[in-house]
């Protein structure tokens, strides 16, 4: 028997490691996997949802600059348009103008028309709605009378097919 034995537990030519050491071994393997995994979440994160962030945020620039050139053109023609008018725009402002008062005039016209032929139908009808109304038919005299529409003569169409293609071609 030997007296110069070893009483760490040691297998011999290997070095003792004491549970503290193998302890921050330990904290040390689980603080770097716990590293690597938030590292690759956020690259997950960044590859999902980076290229969508940085689309929108090209679509909305984009857009407020497209809104900020055109208010910018709105307000730069604005003057100039409204200074145009003050000249020889008056004139012809002011026929358009009139076409239009003329135009409410007979409309007016004929609602008030097509008002009155209406209380006289309700009227001849007896209260029944209309519904069994015998009369020869309402006279509108105080409308105006629509002016003729000319007949025009359409040529007519024939599509041809082209020999080499087989594509139509409409030849008027």
């Amino acid at each position: 028997m030997t007296t110069d034995r070893d009483h760490t537990g040691a297998a011999p030519g290997m070095s003792p490691v004491a549970p503290e050491e193998l302890l921050a071994s330990r904290d040390r393997i689980a603080h770097h996997r716990a590293r690597a995994a938030r590292a690759l979440g956020r690259g997950r994160a960044r590859r999902r949802f980076l290229p969508q962030i940085v689309a929108v945020t090209a679509v909305v620039a984009t857009l407020g600059a497209a809104d900020r050139f055109v208010q910018g053109a709105v307000a730069s023609t604005t003057p100039t348009a409204s200074a145009g008018t003050v000249g020889a725009g008056t004139s012809a402002t002011a026929l358009t103008l009139s076409q239009v008062t003329k135009t409410l005039a007979a409309d007016q016209q004929a609602i008030v028309a097509l008002a009155r032929a209406q209380a006289r139908l309700a009227a001849s009808a007896g209260g029944d709605g209309g519904g069994a109304a015998t009369g020869g038919g309402a006279q509108l005299s105080s409308l105006p009378g629509l002016a003729a529409v000319p007949n025009i003569a359409v040529p007519a169409i024939t599509p041809t097919v082209s020999g080499t293609t087989g594509a139509s071609v409409v030849v008027p």
